[in-house]
């Protein structure tokens, strides 16, 4: 008697550990590849491209977010001084304050029948910043010397 009470509840505990492995070995693979891509993403510069980034990164959306933050507001003074300003201080503020990336990764497994069966699709974000591009000396004097050119001419 003690057996037929008990054996269904051991079956049903026994399914249930395979469900609750898949789902979190889903879930971590997902969030695994979500890290993976925005950081292979950010280092790159998050590009417009992202078909730039390696197939590490096959299956997982990404959406580049390039006003997550409002850079800081310059001060209000003349406006050719303003403008001036803004042209030289706007595209490092932009590339150190405004630019981020977000990856949503999606992995997908089968439930057991007594679960509903079918596919369950699991989702993992990650958010990271972009990295500022790699500049020499020569880029840096060149873009503030056309900066101020075009602010003043």
């Amino acid at each position: 008697m003690e057996a037929v009470v008990a054996l269904p509840v051991l079956v049903l505990l026994f399914i249930s550990v395979f469900y609750v492995r898949d789902n979190a070995l889903a879930l971590q693979s997902a969030a695994n590849q979500a890290r993976t891509c925005a950081w292979l993403y950010s280092a790159a510069n998050c590009p417009e491209d992202p078909s730039a980034i390696p197939a590490a990164c096959q299956g997982a959306a990404m959406s580049v977010d390039p006003d997550l933050v409002d850079p800081p507001e310059l001060p209000v003074t003349v406006e050719p001084i303003t403008t001036a300003i803004d042209k030289l201080l706007g595209a490092a503020l932009e590339a150190a304050f405004g630019r981020a990336t977000t990856v949503m990764a999606e992995k997908s497994f089968s439930p057991p029948k007594i679960y509903g069966g079918g596919t369950k699709v699991v989702h993992r974000n990650y958010h990271l910043a972009c990295n500022i591009q790699k500049k020499d000396l020569g880029d840096v004097v060149l873009e503030a010397w056309t900066s101020v050119y075009d602010a003043i001419f």
